[in-house]
């Protein structure tokens, strides 16, 4: 084989291998943000709990993660709870799905695919501002 096709082959794996990676395992955070903690089990099999590198204030009540190996990086689906929720079933307060490459350092996930969707609250008052 002469220099060129190798190139291209090399080429042409290397282009699937991203592909590949870059492919998420998991759907969108939209579209499971309403599930319940049973269906996410049944959706993806079990899970492991995860406590997040934040202060105590910040730090959510409870957060469960999957992972899935693609290529050179690893996938990872999380569901947190911000307060133990009245209802076991309750979906959770936010669902992230990121990209995070096993070889790099951390700084290098600011480039890597993350998509997050938290519920939220808004509070108002109805009190009308009357003016001076």
């Amino acid at each position: 084989m002469s220099g060129r096709v190798i190139v291209a082959l090399t080429a042409l794996v290397l282009f699937g291998v991203v592909a590949l990676t870059l492919i998420p395992p998991f759907p969108s955070p939209g579209n499971l943000i309403n599930k319940s903690p049973e269906a996410l089990a049944m959706q993806f099999g079990s899970s492991h709990e995860d406590t997040l590198p934040l202060p105590a204030p910040l730090r959510p009540w409870k957060t469960i993660a999957w992972e899935k190996s693609r290529g050179f990086g690893v996938w990872e689906l999380q569901a947190s709870w911000a307060k133990a929720p009245a209802d076991p079933l309750s979906p959770p307060d936010m669902v992230s799905r990121c990209l995070r490459v096993k070889w790099a350092p951390a700084f290098a996930a600011v480039v890597l695919p993350c998509e997050a969707v938290a519920r939220g609250r808004v509070m108002a008052s109805n009190n009308r501002w009357r003016g001076p």
